[in-house]
């Protein structure tokens, strides 16, 4: 239903659809689960992504260094 609804990238489809995979898991339908986890993780991590250059960016614009960013 929310991927009709969301756009493809949206971090609210990676978590139903890790919901849906967790189901499944708990199921023991795992040939069902797993492709829906890898597709939950792949947008995660393109959330992440977006979330990090955004972070970057504001901090480059505040001067702050990057050297300090790598400790975090």
């Amino acid at each position: 239903m929310r991927e009709s609804v969301l756009p493809a990238d949206h971090e609210e489809l990676g978590q139903s659809l890790n919901n849906l995979a967790a189901l499944y898991n708990d199921r023991k339908q795992y040939d069902k689960a797993q492709p829906l986890y890898e597709r939950a993780l792949q947008l995660r991590r393109k959330v992440r992504k977006k979330v990090l250059n955004g972070l970057g960016r504001c901090h480059t614009k505040r001067g702050v260094a990057a050297s300090i960013l790598l400790l975090v």
